[in-house]
């Protein structure tokens, strides 16, 4: 199962970088997904993973937001989403899907949204919703 690590946190960055580095192959699923998570409980808090054609190859926490039409590492397009911690634990947890967040409008997107809709349907899989659960169950919230 592994070790718990704390929602948001350097670890759990990592792990999940390493839940979907495995994820099949969806081309076109590539950009860099910028997460701002406000409210949480320590102050606002900024994450990305890069995504090549559905797979994670990066990812990393901290900084200043980026701004969506600035150029990222890789010529990724960038995909913005700022949500507020409530959703964020609920996302994390599987208690609502991310495509139907952005639908409802409770996410707000920026970026290149081409990009975001491609990786909202990699989101949508039953492959990253089996690794972000066993993420999930290690997960200190």
């Amino acid at each position: 199962m592994g070790e718990p690590v704390e929602f948001l946190g350097d670890g759990w960055v990592a792990a999940y970088r390493a839940a979907c580095a495995g994820l099949p192959e969806r081309p076109g699923a590539t950009g860099r997904l910028q997460v701002v998570v406000t409210g949480a409980p320590g102050g606002q808090v900024v994450w990305w993973t890069d995504f090549a054609d559905g797979r994670a190859v990066d990812a990393g926490r901290g900084g200043p937001a980026l701004d969506p039409d600035d150029p990222v590492p890789g010529d990724r397009p960038l995909v913005a989403l700022t949500e507020p911690w409530k959703l964020a634990v609920a996302v994390a947890r599987g208690e609502l899907d991310l495509s139907a967040a952005f639908m409802r409008g409770a996410a707000k997107t920026g970026g290149d949204q081409r990009a975001l809709l491609r990786l909202l349907a990699m989101t949508a899989t039953p492959a990253y919703r089996s690794a972000t659960t066993a993420l999930a169950e290690r997960t200190a919230f």
